[in-house]
């Protein structure tokens, strides 16, 4: 007699384990949390990735930059210049700051260390205008020619050219690299 119930416990067992596993392969085919964009060929899908910004675009960037910059200077630091300033210079994606420095050609330097000179003075002057953009950020009204206790831990040279003489240097901060030391 025991012989029976046995069999039929392992029965039930069995069928059980088949009902279960048909029921959670038919769901998984309408599983509301599968991704329902994956590619089930085996092909793996990549996200298009909008192209870098040429040399016209990053030219166009630093022109705009640069005369706001020169508007912030000849108005010796109107509120609503610097104002424009930053809406054109802080990234919001990226939590950067665009700025533009110059450096112009020493020729008492040697041949070789000309380039380098103006590259040096062009970041310098570009990291100036990223602290000062974020004491402003930070409701502190400098003036543009106040000089600004801080510095800047890590920033990118986007974009170059010269004219002339002159190097403009299109260059990108992040936000948090720019340390203040300013007064309460």
């Amino acid at each position: 007699m025991p012989q029976p119930i046995r069999t039929q416990n392992m029965i039930s067992v069995l069928l059980t384990a088949i009902i279960s596993a048909g029921i959670l392969v038919g769901c998984g085919e309408d599983d509301p949390y599968t991704d329902q964009a994956a590619d089930t060929s085996g092909h793996i899908q990549e996200t298009p990735v909008s192209p870098p910004p040429d040399s016209t675009t990053y030219d166009s960037l630093t022109n705009h930059i640069l005369n706001l910059q020169s508007a912030v200077v000849a108005d010796q630091g109107d509120p609503n210049q610097v104002a424009q300033l930053l809406i054109a210079s802080f990234d919001t994606l990226q939590g950067t700051l665009l700025t533009v420095g110059t450096g112009v050609r020493n020729p008492a330097y040697p041949e070789g260390a000309q380039n380098e000179g103006q590259r040096i003075e062009a970041r310098r002057r570009a990291g100036h205008w990223a602290m000062f953009l974020k004491a402003w950020r930070k409701g502190k009204r400098l003036p543009v020619s106040h000089p600004i206790d801080g510095k800047i831990i890590y920033s990118k040279a986007l974009h170059e050219r010269r004219r002339g003489d002159t190097l403009y240097l299109l260059m990108q901060t992040p936000h948090g690299s720019i340390i203040l030391n300013l007064p309460d």
